[in-house]
This record gives structure tokens, sequence and C-alpha cells, in this order.
């Protein structure tokens, strides 16, 4: 439990891992522990995401045996969503014994855990055309300064998710902690 000296982190019965967000105020020390965790936790799923990109068709079984193993090597947690009480149904979506399902966003899907005071948050890792992980929307820059500037709407993908968490955390947002990926590799799971 002290593997981050610059903060405690506290047992997350959800997942079975450690966590420095839960219920109440985060102190100082444990939001940079979180911060050096989302970012050992953002470089390791991003290796891990590059490796897929390289690899050729493979039937889902063994995709999903190379893919523990990789995130074993990395120290990505793997997080089952049964743990978080998750029951797919294909037709009715996805629903939760355990968290209320607060919504559907442009990036992830938040559900509350009102037993523990936190909230979940599901990113579908699903591929877009280029066979990457699209994830909503994000802000991109192009043109001259100071008059040919403008703003567009780009397709965000893993990447991009990973950075904008990290920075938020580490910019006095809302603390939110990389939690790791389903069993799967179907969500990116941060709380």
């Amino acid at each position: 439990m002290n593997e981050y000296s610059t903060g405690q982190p506290q047992f997350d019965f959800r997942t079975g891992g450690t966590t420095f967000v839960h219920a109440g105020v985060m102190s100082r020390s444990n939001q940079q522990a979180c911060a050096e965790l989302n970012r050992q936790r953002a470089r390791a799923i991003k290796e891990t995401a590059r490796d897929d990109a390289s690899s050729e068709s493979l039937p889902l079984d063994v995709w999903i045996d190379s893919f523990a193993r990789r995130a074993s090597t990395l120290e990505i947690p793997l997080i089952s969503l049964q743990d978080l009480g998750f029951l797919e149904d294909g037709v009715e979506g996805m629903s939760s014994k355990y968290l209320g399902n607060i919504g559907l966003g442009r990036e992830a899907s938040a559900w509350a855990d009102r037993t523990y005071g936190c909230v979940y948050k599901l990113f579908d890792l699903k591929l877009d055309s280029e066979n990457r992980a699209s994830m909503g929307l994000k802000l991109q820059i192009q043109g001259k300064p100071p008059n040919e500037v403008e703003v567009i709407q780009q397709p965000a993908v893993l990447g991009d998710i990973l950075d904008k968490i990290c920075l938020l955390h580490e910019a006095g947002a809302c603390p939110t902690e990389i939690i790791g990926l389903s069993k799967d590799g179907k969500y990116l799971i941060v709380k």
C-alpha cells in the first residue's frame, strides 16, 4: 500500500485495487500521488494501444490473452466489469446492480457509486475508420497567428483522453484517477 511515497492510497472495494479517489476531500499529497499514478498508467496504456495498432487480426480469445499479458507486464490494472456490478444486455445497454447511471456523454458513460461516494466513468474504446480507439472530440488550433487562427473539432483518440485526464487532474479540476482497463479491453475506466 505504500508504493507512492507522497500520499497514502485506500482500498477500492469495487475494483479490489488501491485508490486515491474516495469519499471526502483529497489531500494535496494524495492529489500529487494520484497525478503520478495517472502519468504512469497513461504511459503504459498508450504503449499497449501502440502494440495493438501494429498487430495483425487475431481471434478474440487469443487477443484477450495477449492483451492481458501486456497489461500485466506494464502494470495496468484490468478491472472486471462484474466487480462493478455491470450486466451487459445487448438490447438494453449496460446496467449495474451497484452503480447508478448518471448519463452518457460524448466521451464516456458516468456511474455513481452512492455507497462509496464516487463516480466511475467508462470510456468506450470502439475503433474509428482508421482502426484507432475513437473517443469523442478534441479541439485543435490551426492557421497562422494572429489573424488566421481557428479552432476546429477533431476526433479524439485514447491518447488524447488520457492526456486530458492527467492535465485536468494536475490543474486542480475534480480529482480523477485512471483506474485501468476492463478485462476485455473494451473500456478505459476512471474514477
